[in-house]
């Protein structure tokens, strides 16, 4: 079994109204769903929690974490994601910290 090591990010995140087809809102527990950047082919996993309620069009400070083998570079702040079934997008992601990512170590 090949281990694949994680990215964590602290993020800003908003949902948008298309959210609530997907999840019951407010989110109190960890959700899994797909990643990926704005303009890419293809998604990874990723999991999202926040130590507050998530609530539709309102912006929420969540952690994620997501496959390191997804990116090629490293993740920077202010980078930015979308969230949802792919390529439905039902959140918006901004890059306020990296929390811990091998790319970034390299």
């Amino acid at each position: 079994m090949i281990k694949i090591p994680s990215i964590e990010i602290k993020a800003l995140v908003i949902f948008n109204d298309n959210a609530a087809q997907f999840f019951r809102f407010p989110i109190k527990n960890k959700v899994r769903m797909s990643l990926w950047e704005k303009e890419a082919r293809y998604s990874t996993p990723s999991e999202t929690y926040s130590e507050v309620p998530i609530a539709i069009n309102k912006e929420t400070i969540v952690n994620i974490m997501f496959l390191s083998n997804y990116l090629n570079r490293p993740v920077l702040r202010g980078d930015e994601f979308c969230l949802g079934t792919f390529p439905i997008v039902i959140g918006n992601v901004k890059v306020l910290e990296v929390i811990d990512s091998p790319i970034n170590k390299i």
